[in-house]
């Protein structure tokens, strides 16, 4: 296991102190959440959730565009053409 930690305990703490001991079960916590990649799910859905909101804001912009380009005046004149 390569070190990975952002911790350092300082050398003057006595061994086996509350203060010590604290350091280092946070030190092994931070270590196993790094490995184990805590986090990072929330970060996917949270672009996840970006890109699809994106994506229904876009939809819905095509869509207005779309009923101004072709009014009932156009869809009248293209049904006589196709009879």
């Amino acid at each position: 296991m390569k070190n990975i930690s952002k911790f350092t305990i300082p050398a003057n703490l006595q061994k086996g102190s509350p203060l010590s001991i604290f350091l280092l079960y946070q030190k092994e916590v931070t270590e196993l959440n790094i490995q184990n990649g805590v986090g990072k799910r929330q970060t996917n859905l949270r672009s996840c959730a970006i890109v699809g909101f994106s994506l229904l804001a876009l939809a819905a912009l095509c869509t207005c565009a779309l009923a101004q380009e072709n009014t009932s005046g156009y869809w009248i004149e293209r049904a006589e053409e196709l009879s």
